[in-house]
């Protein structure tokens, strides 16, 4: 075999191992990617927006998507950037009427199974002051949460979260 087409297929190689190990999050993005990247992928990725949030290690909201539907439900995508790297991306539902907010989030938990397996830990937890919910499964280094929230009867809100806590952690042992 000539030593071109061995350095092209090895090129080759070298490219799709690189592929294979990023880690992705939601939405055609990987983690450590730069603004200008999850721009490419994601076009509609503001960065205008007042008020960015902060994660509590540093992580700063540098881009947003406001419309985002899922099953009916508009979501807001939140692009969090640590030391300028996509850190975390977090979809979160605006109000979403408490007589369904329960339904909707096990047609989330659903969806999330199909694509990505039965969950490696769940909790439900109801009583006087309201309902809670958390969903959590693993997809190479990328964990993904889905979280319900509804208060007292007041509207719910549904969250999804990517990102690689759990495996920083785990690395950590």
């Amino acid at each position: 075999m000539p030593k071109h087409l061995i350095h092209v297929l090895l090129c080759v190689c070298f490219f799709l191992s690189g592929s294979v190990n990023a880690q992705a999050l939601w939405g055609n993005t990987n983690a450590s990617m730069s603004i200008g990247q999850v721009q490419q992928v994601q076009p509609s990725a503001s960065d205008t927006f007042e008020k960015p949030e902060k994660l509590d290690n540093g992580a700063i909201e540098k881009l947003r998507i406001t419309s985002v539907e899922i099953d009916g439900i508009p979501y807001t995508a939140s692009f969090y950037f640590l030391a300028e790297k996509l850190y975390q991306v977090s979809l979160s539902s605006g109000d979403v009427d408490a007589k369904t907010v329960v339904h909707k989030f096990r047609t989330l938990v659903d969806a999330l199974k199909s694509k990505y397996g039965d969950e490696i830990s769940k909790k439900y937890d109801s009583g006087l002051l309201g309902i809670t919910a958390r969903s959590t499964w693993q997809s190479g280094r990328t964990t993904i949460r889905a979280n319900l929230f509804s208060f007292s009867g007041s509207p719910g809100l549904l969250y999804i979260v990517y990102n690689s806590a759990l495996s920083n952690t785990a690395d950590k042992l």
